[in-house]
């Protein structure tokens, strides 16, 4: 996908009319081939797009900036089910924040594992806000949880630092239906309590980041 739209020249605006598609893995790997990313943590309604509720406000101001598009989506997007009383989530993300984001979620990473604190990374774990596919998690749930547990300023600082990363720069709108995804603040991330898929490893996201260091240390296998 990455190669395809790098091929088109990029796109001001990329939107993922597909389930479990707003996760950082995901944003990283077409990071440099758009200006906005669009999608959804968790599943979408079957029901489909409403492309004019969507495409409304472009048509309406077709000199608006891709940020102010982004935010009109999701506000169209949230709208349009929850008239049909429909769980949704949708965010928007500034793809140019990734560039800046692997250095503060690595310092994190890094803090967590120096403390050790394996168990309370876990007792995190087993509440976070999750999706129809389990090892995605909310990674702001994930941290603001871990903060309530961690017995270490290191931790809650950097965690702190990362939540306000990712709130105030990355994720320019969020919206959510449904107390099911009450706890969705707008990106996801792979965290699985099981088996770690290694295949995982060929995602720029892998190479780049230490996320699946950290995930392994908390499922405590080592990397083949």
């Amino acid at each position: 996908m990455a190669q395809a739209l790098a091929e088109m020249g990029g796109v001001d605006i990329y939107a993922s009319d597909v389930c479990l598609m707003q996760m950082a893995e995901v944003a990283y790997e077409i990071r440099d081939q758009a200006q906005v990313i669009l999608g959804s943590q968790d599943n979408e309604p079957a029901v489909g797009w409403n492309y004019a509720r969507y495409l409304a406000p472009l048509a309406g101001n077709p000199s608006m900036s891709a940020a102010a598009l982004g935010r009109a989506y999701t506000t169209a997007f949230q709208d349009s089910y929850a008239v049909l009383g429909l769980t949704t989530t949708i965010s928007s993300l500034d793809a140019g924040t990734f560039r800046e984001f692997i250095p503060v979620i690595d310092a994190w990473t890094a803090a967590v594992m120096q403390a050790d604190e394996k168990d309370a990374v876990r007792r995190a774990r087993r509440g976070v806000q999750s999706y129809s596919n389990t090892d995605n998690i909310d990674l702001v749930d994930f941290i603001r949880r871990l903060n309530e547990e961690t017995r270490h300023e290191g931790v809650r600082g950097a965690g702190d630092e990362l939540v306000s990363f990712v709130l105030q720069r990355m994720v320019t709108s969020n919206a959510v239906n449904g107390s099911r995804v009450a706890g969705s603040n707008g990106l996801a991330v792979y965290l699985p309590t099981g088996t770690f898929n290694e295949e995982y490893a060929q995602l720029a996201w892998a190479r780049d980041s230490s996320w699946p260091a950290f995930a392994r240390w908390v499922l405590g296998v080592v990397a083949e």
